[in-house]
C-alpha cells in the first residue's frame, strides 16, 4: 500500500459468501461485511457487501479480490472441456506430478488430471530456465494443435509452455495466433480465398517474386487463405511468371514492402516500416496493382489489395501480420480484431521506443 491509498478493500468470493474487509489507513479503522454470494453474477454479492459496509466505490483506492470459485470448480470437477497445449515432450508433466500424488510411492491410489490425456497436445517451442530461446515457436504446429482440440469440441484452451515466467513471449504469441486460429477452425466448411503473396513488389522491375510453403507462405494459411504459388515454390521462394497469376485470377494480392530507399533509390517499392509515408506507400500500391499481371484480377476490381512489411517475417512479432492478414482475407469473421491495437500494446509493453504506425496499408476502394 501506498501513502496515497488511504481506503483499500478486500474481497473473497466464495461459493457460499462474499466476504469483504476495509481498511482506512488514515484513521486505522477497520470494516467487515458478509453477504450471500450471487451465483448468476458474482459482481452482484460484491456490491452488496460494499453496501453493507456503507462504502461507496469512487471512495476506495485499491480492490484487491480473490474467489475460492474456481478451487471449487476444479476440485469438484465441474469445469467445461478444456484443452491443453504444451511444450514438446512435456505432455504428461500433470500426471507426473508427484505432489499432486495421494501416495508418491507404490501402486496404490488414483490420481485424474484435471485435464485428460487425449486433450493434451504439445508443439515445438522451448525456453531455458533464464527465459533465453532454445527452440522457435512452431506456429503452424500451435494452428494444428488447436484445430485438434476444437475438432475434440474443447471450448476452453490453456497454453501453457515451459519456463514461460522467465520469458512469456511464446506464451504470448500463442494466446494472440489462437485468437486467428481458434475462429477459423469453430468455421463449418470455411473458404479459404485464394491469395497471390508478392515478395518485395516493384523493388526490381521484374515479375513475380513469391513465397512457397514457408515464410509468408505459411502465414497465408495459418490466417486461412490458400497462398497460390504453395503448389508452384518447392522452397521458401521463388519466382511465378505473370501468366500464371493472370490464369489463377487470386482473389486477394498481398505485397512486402520495406524502407529500400539505400538499394534501390525511387524504386517502385511500397515503402513500409514504423513512421512510413502511408498515402505515399498507398499511391505506389496502386500503381504495382495496374501491372498486366494484376490489373484484372479479382483481387484488383475488388480493392482487396494490400501491402505488409516485409521485416515481419522475421520478427517475434510475426503473429501481428497473420492477425492482419486475416482481417484481409475474413473481414466480417475478424471485423473485431484490431492488429494495430495488437501490435502497440506489445511494443509499448516490451520496447523502449515510441510507437509509430506503418506497417501495412490497402489500396482505396473506388
Amino acid at each position: 500500500m501506498t501513502a496515497r491509498q488511504s481506503q483499500v478493500a478486500g474481497i473473497d468470493v466464495g461459493g457460499t459468501f462474499t466476504d469483504l474487509v476495509i481498511f482506512d489507513s488514515t484513521s486505522r479503522s477497520v470494516r467487515l461485511a458478509k453477504t450471500p454470494t450471487t451465483l448468476d453474477n458474482q459482481a452482484g454479492g460484491v456490491l452488496n457487501a460494499l453496501v453493507a459496509a456503507e462504502v461507496e466505490i469512487a471512495a476506495l483506492d485499491l480492490i484487491v479480490h480473490g474467489t475460492t470459485t474456481t478451487t471449487n470448480a476444479v476440485l469438484e470437477r465441474q469445469l467445461c472441456r478444456t484443452g491443453l497445449i504444451t511444450t514438446a515432450g512435456f505432455r504428461d508433466i500433470l500426471e507426473l506430478g508427484r505432489r499432486t500424488r495421494p501416495q508418491a510411492y507404490g501402486m496404490k491410489g488414483e490420481f485424474r488430471p484435471i485435464i485428460p490425456r487425449d486433450l493434451r497436445t504439445e508443439v515445438p517451442e522451448r525456453m531455458d530456465a533464464a527465459g533465453a530461446v532454445v527452440t522457435p515457436l512452431d506456429e503452424a504446429a500451435l494452428a494444428a494443435a488447436i484445430r485438434a482440440l476444437i475438432a475434440k469440441d474443447c471450448e476452453a484452451l490453456v497454453i501453457h509452455f515451459l519456463h514461460s515466467y522467465a520469458n512469456p513471449a511464446h506464451e504470448l504469441r500463442a494466446a494472440e495466433i489462437a485468437r486467428v486460429t481458434d475462429r477459423l477452425a469453430k468455421v463449418q466448411g470455411l473458404k479459404r480465398p485464394l491469395v497471390m503473396m508478392e515478395r518485395a513488389g516493384g523493388y526490381s522491375d521484374d515479375c513475380c517474386m513469391s513465397f512457397g510453403n514457408e515464410n509468408f507462405g505459411k502465414m497465408v494459411d495459418i490466417a486461412g487463405g490458400k497462398n497460390f504459388a504453395s503448389d508452384l515454390i518447392p522452397g521458401t521462394f521463388g519466382t511465378v511468371n505473370p501468366e500464371a497469376v493472370v490464369a489463377a485470377n487470386p482473389e486477394v494480392v498481398i505485397i512486402t514492402g520495406g524502407n529500400w530507399g539505400a538499394y534501390v533509390p525511387g524504386g517502385a517499392w511500397v515503402g513500409l516500416g514504423p513512421g512510413s509515408d502511408l498515402a505515399e506507400a498507398r499511391r505506389k500500391l496502386a500503381n504495382l496493382a495496374k501491372r498486366p499481371a494484376f490489373g484484372q484480377t479479382k483481387a484488383v476490381k475488388e480493392g482487396r489489395v494490400h501491402a505488409i512489411w516485409h521485416q515481419f517475417y522475421n520478427s517475434p512479432y510475426q503473429f501481428v501480420a497473420i492477425q492482419e492478414i486475416a482481417t484481409w482475407l475474413h473481414p466480417e469473421l475478424f471485423k473485431d480484431l484490431d492488429a494495430e491495437a495488437t501490435l502497440k500494446t506489445l511494443h509499448e509493453r516490451f520496447l523502449p521506443l515510441p510507437y509509430q504506425p506503418g506497417y501495412w496499408v490497402t489500396v482505396e476502394r473506388k
